[in-house]
């Protein structure tokens, strides 16, 4: 099956590069075709028995006769043994190559450098179009893998313009992460060599010009222990892709409180606070977390450490505005708590960004403009670092036409658009418009209007309650339950819109729901196990105890007027007194005990 594929060009570049070159057809003497695809064969079994150094000499070693020309193609003799001998060498070369094995990616390019080079000098090597591309994908692959002699080969084809790039340094920073890497293997001749091409084609690329001055001064700089002082002098030198490791632990030890980590300058901590508040992972055990955390932390606070000491790292990076992401920004309104979140974290962000841009022109001596695009870049990396968490199942919603109008207090459009009653919309998109217009206090007959278009209630499983960013306006929760809403809809960890009523003393919106069936003996309860605790709630609290921690005495005698159940106990073994005792409130720790 093979040789039929490969003489019809359907399996490695190689292979159907070189068959095409060489005119092999299907109508050739069949016995002869055969005898020349059993040859490919054998060579491919001794292929698979070589080193990957001894398979790839042999490849490069390889001419192939030139033959007369057929039907204007240049051609090659069939039953020349060096033509066998390629297809099937460089055919086990790619296979191992796309298999992983350990430097294959890096000879694969070598024979593909050589095939692109042969284009340009008339050697009877054998080469195709594109194996100027398919070497520089071959060598970036490898260089992701860490082969230093792969960045140093792409140096050299960007050099001597085998392929071209956009980018006005890619020569110089292939050969300086190839120099970077060699120090760091201590190959220190290879190290210089590379340095030399950095400084040839840029004699003032700071990186060259440092790893230069660490060498030639026998300075310890790259032996797995970074301080700020090194960040400091060489900041090229430390600030380039290295391991932190992918755990708990990091093959690299760094200082991460340097005074110029931006998370250590005064006026950024509010909002680096607020990002790791969102996303939520301090203080819960490693059995909730993973120690995936860990390593995240370590690569945003060395990210944070590049931000202060070698912003000149994204010189090139375009300017673009701080926008918080749309998912952040849809999370925002699952809640009130969500919500003030996200307020808080953007007010801080325009606070914040003036005095970024006067840091950044001080302390680095760039104008206005260029201090603008490092404060930039700098404050998404801080509020992404939080907002990355948001679920992902909370994807783009589907709205209705000029919802985000409506939540800016400009209604008409929305409602013509909606038309008559009758007239058929998506549920899905009718309830995402109506939390965010509940969410900007929409006037109660706009929100009446477009409940109108709802066909069918169809909240499940467990997620915050429309009802729960209505509860402040108890018109909007009237409106809600006479629309079918349940009063006992639970969120991830098992909390009801009454807790929400109960905690922002909406004593109104704590009648309605009771008087629809709201279950005022209610206890949190997880959605799934959740044996070590890892959403951070103590289960079994009751609407009461809620009350005696959050809200007034008024809400605590209705809700013992309405019956509540003041005996019963949380998994802590607590009760309301409890709660009451934790709130410091003296009549209503009487209030709650007055009939025990």
């Amino acid at each position: 099956m093979y040789h039929m594929k490969c003489a019809f060009f359907t399996l490695s570049s190689a292979c159907a590069a070189f068959l095409a070159l060489s005119g092999v057809q299907a109508a050739a003497p069949q016995n002869k075709l055969k005898y020349y695809l059993d040859q490919i064969e054998t060579y491919r079994e001794s292929a698979r028995k070589k080193t990957l150094i001894e398979l790839t000499k042999e490849v490069l070693e390889i001419r192939i006769k030139p033959a007369k020309k057929s039907d204007g193609v240049n051609s090659y003799n069939l039953g020349d043994k060096n033509s066998a001998k390629f297809i099937g060498y460089t055919e086990v070369l790619q296979e191992r190559a796309e298999a992983n094995e350990k430097d294959g990616q890096y000879f694969y390019g070598v024979y593909l450098l050589q095939a692109c080079m042969s284009l340009n000098n008339g050697e009877h090597f054998p080469s195709y179009g594109n194996a100027c591309i398919d070497a520089v994908k071959a060598f970036e692959t490898a260089a992701e893998q860490g082969n230093p002699n792969a960045m140093q080969n792409l140096g050299m084809m960007y050099k001597f313009k085998l392929v071209k790039s956009n980018k006005s340094t890619v020569v110089s920073d292939w050969y300086f992460k190839a120099a970077s890497l060699y120090y760091t293997n201590k190959e220190t001749d290879k190290a210089l060599n590379a340095i030399e091409e950095v400084l040839y084609e840029n004699q003032f690329y700071p990186g060259g010009i440092q790893l230069k001055y660490v060498i030639e001064n026998n300075i310890p700089l790259m032996d797995g222990d970074v301080t700020c002082e090194e960040m400091e002098k060489f900041p090229a030198l430390v600030f380039h892709p290295i391991d932190l490791g992918s755990g708990l632990g990091s093959p690299v030890s760094i200082d991460y409180y340097c005074p110029k980590n931006l998370s250590q300058l005064e006026f950024l901590k509010p909002l680096v606070a607020q990002a790791d508040n969102l996303r939520g992972s301090s203080g819960l055990p490693q059995i909730c977390t993973g120690s995936i955390v860990h390593a995240r932390w370590r690569y945003h606070q060395f990210a944070l450490l590049k931000m202060g000491y070698y912003p000149q790292a994204y010189d090139n990076s375009p300017v673009k505005s701080t926008k918080v992401s749309s998912y952040f920004e849809d999370w925002s309104y699952q809640s009130f708590h969500n919500r003030a979140l996200f307020k808080t974290h953007l007010k801080e962000i325009e606070r914040v960004r003036p005095l970024l841009v006067k840091w950044y022109q001080n302390e680095h001596g760039v104008t206005a403009k260029v201090a603008t695009s490092y404060t930039e870049i700098a404050l998404r990396a801080i509020s992404g670092y939080g907002y990355d968490t948001v679920p992902s199942y909370l994807s783009k919603p589907a709205l209705l036409p000029y919802t985000a109008e409506a939540t800016e207090g400009r209604y008409k459009q929305l409602i013509q658009s909606l038309g008559s009653p009758d007239q058929k919309v998506s549920d899905t998109a009718v309830l995402n418009s109506l939390r965010r217009l509940l969410v900007h206090e929409a006037p109660v007959d706009v929100i009446q209007k477009v409940i109108q278009h709802l066909s069918r209630v169809s909240e499940k499983g467990r997620m915050e309650s429309l009802l729960s960013v209505a509860i402040k306006n108890s018109k909007y929760v009237e409106i809600l339950l006479n629309a079918g809403f349940s009063p006992n809809l639970q969120n991830e960890f098992g909390k009801t819109p009454l807790y929400y009523a109960i905690e922002f003393n909406q004593h109104d919106s704590v009648r309605l729901l009771l008087e629809q069936g709201a279950d005022i003996n209610h206890k949190y309860n997880a959605g799934y196990e959740d044996s070590w605790h890892c959403l951070g709630v103590t289960y079994g609290r009751t609407p009461l105890m809620h009350a005696a921690q959050h809200a007034d005495e008024a809400m605590v005698q209705l809700l013992l007027d309405k019956g509540a159940d003041k005996a019963l106990q949380d998994e802590s073994g607590s009760t309301a007194v409890d709660y009451a005792q934790r709130h410091e409130d003296k009549n209503m720790i009487n209030l709650i005990t007055a009939k025990l």
